[in-house]
């Protein structure tokens, strides 16, 4: 869940480790910071997969069980 109240965004996860951290709202000027907030917050609870892996390839009808487990995740 995410709410924003003065300029920040806060992110809470239902899970054991549920931080409370403020993110700044993308301004243009602050890409560079806000990136690596957002970056390391992902990280931290756990859903930057996406930015740390490539995508995997496109499934055809020759995909192995575990291309299509991994295109899954």
């Amino acid at each position: 869940m995410a709410s924003s109240s003065s300029g920040k965004i806060t992110i809470s996860t239902s899970s054991t480790f549920s931080p409370s951290l403020g993110i700044e709202l993308l301004s243009g000027a602050n890409f560079a910071t806000w990136r690596d907030t957002v970056k390391l917050t992902l990280g931290m609870v756990d859903l930057d997969y996406a930015l740390r892996h490539d995508p995997p390839a496109a499934l055809t009808t020759e995909s192995t069980a575990d291309q299509k487990i991994e295109h899954e995740k």
